[in-house]
């Protein structure tokens, strides 16, 4: 059988208290039948982690755009009675749970979802998404089946009478957004969260785009105020797939200093149509900014920076600041407030490590006092020319200028850094296992679909 279902990270505990861990399972179909058996030999599972494979709803279950000319083989049908409908709701008492790519009957799926959350009042973390191809099925004539699933999953959990769970992590992938401030409230305490996610993009299918994300330079409709400090006090961490207009205008507004600083904002994209740094500079538009944050991305390959006012119309490039202003603006605005720090740059084979603007950014890590975190991403197209040595001694060179970083990321590397009284660097390539475990790093290696 092809495809089948990925259990990413499950953890469970058996009747005398041992705890297992499975660290992956890949392509290897779960049935009814599987998942019975797990719950009776692991009695204590505390979190369930599932990534769907992407082609389920096509490849394995046959469900087609023409069903009429194009049926399902009869491998395909038989599949559809194994692994068409798995029930998850025997699990019970859940601490996390991760339900990515969901496929088939999303109506099925909401009431299950619902006697899950039910059966699980001390769920901590809770991290779902819709598979892409279910959402183009319903994408042309039933958008209602996906479009405010999360509200209406909110809304019909408000309806059994539970209590709002008290989520500490949510991270909220493909196509789904919390709308309605009421719904969300049915769902989850705001005060108890800690880290949110939002994967606030259309999706683009082969050559087309399915637009789930409407207006984001004006207004999406998604409830990013439902984020704020006074809701939520206790936030710390916000990770956007890109950061637009509307997460700019919430953020911005920000008037409480402390909050602000126990803040660590992130963005999958980078470049466009505004950016994090924009937090870090005064503007009349905004009177509480700059804002001292605990973490952030930033964009230095300027030449990549597509920038766009409060109205949407596009800045002259002479209107963009330079890297050199942008690290300015991080180093006045940092009062020993930062500690961790995602970097884009851009390579250069005429500069000496093989990075623009690398000289700057180490001038700036030296007056970062408290930095302890660090990454270095590429552009999302590009392809590197530098060499993992190459990459080593952009490491070392970084970690010499930054006094207290313990944590360095560079590309695909991963390092923990020891520091000899001597002044020797030494680093340490993490494991697997471990990379997650470094907030700055987490959400490189969390895949939503894949926020």
């Amino acid at each position: 059988m092809p495809g089948g279902l990925q259990i990413r990270f499950l953890t469970c505990s058996n009747t005398d208290g041992n705890t297992w861990a499975w660290s992956r399972w890949h392509n290897i179909p779960l049935a009814m039948t599987t998942l019975m058996t797990l719950r009776a030999t692991c009695k204590k599972i505390k979190a369930i982690h599932i990534k769907f494979p992407e082609n389920m709803d096509e490849w394995v279950l046959g469900y087609k755009f023409d069903q009429e000319y194009d049926p399902p083989e009869p491998s395909q049908l038989e599949a559809r009675e194994i692994y068409g409908r798995p029930d998850l709701t025997v699990f019970t008492r859940l601490e996390e749970l991760t339900l990515d790519d969901l496929y088939g009957d999303l109506s099925l799926w909401k009431m299950q979802l619902i006697q899950m959350l039910q059966n699980s009042p001390g769920l901590q973390k809770l991290q779902l998404s819709l598979s892409v191809h279910r959402i183009a099925l319903h994408e042309s004539e039933e958008r209602e089946k996906f479009d405010g699933f999360f509200d209406g999953l909110c809304d019909d959990y408000g309806e059994t009478g539970a209590a709002p769970l008290h989520l500490q992590s949510l991270k909220l992938g493909t196509a789904l957004y919390p709308y309605e401030l009421g719904s969300i409230e049915k769902l989850t305490d705001l005060s108890y969260l800690r880290s949110v996610s939002i994967r606030n993009e259309n999706i683009h299918r082969e050559l087309d785009i399915i637009l789930v994300y409407d207006s984001p330079n004006e207004e999406s409709g998604i409830a990013f105020h439902a984020f704020s400090p006074v809701r939520c006090p206790n936030l710390r961490r916000f990770t956007a797939a890109n950061y637009e207009g509307d997460v700019h205008k919430e953020f911005a507004a920000i008037e409480d200093p402390s909050f602000a600083r126990q803040l660590a904002i992130s963005c999958v994209q980078m470049g466009s149509p505004q950016e994090l740094a924009a937090l870090l500079r005064a503007d009349p538009g905004h009177p509480c900014l700059p804002l001292h944050l605990r973490m952030l991305d930033v964009d230095l390959q300027r030449d990549q920076v597509c920038l766009c006012d409060e109205d949407g119309e596009q800045l002259p490039d002479e209107d963009v600041p330079t890297a050199q202003q942008v690290l300015e603006d991080l180093v006045s605005g940092d009062e020993g407030t930062l500690r961790g720090l995602m970097v884009h740059l851009s390579e250069d084979s005429d500069a000496e490590y093989g990075f623009k603007h690398l000289e700057l950014l180490c001038a700036a890590l030296g007056k970062l006092v408290n930095v302890t975190q660090l990454g270095i991403e590429r552009y999302r197209f590009h392809q590197t020319q530098l060499t993992d040595e190459a990459l080593v001694r952009v490491a070392h060179t970084l970690a010499a200028a930054a006094p207290s970083l313990r944590y360095l990321k560079v590309y695909q590397h991963y390092w923990r850094i020891w520091r000899i009284r001597d002044g020797t660097i030494s680093l340490e390539e993490l494991e697997d296992r471990e990379i997650g475990d470094v907030e700055l790093f987490a959400d490189t290696v969390w895949e939503p679909d894949t926020c």
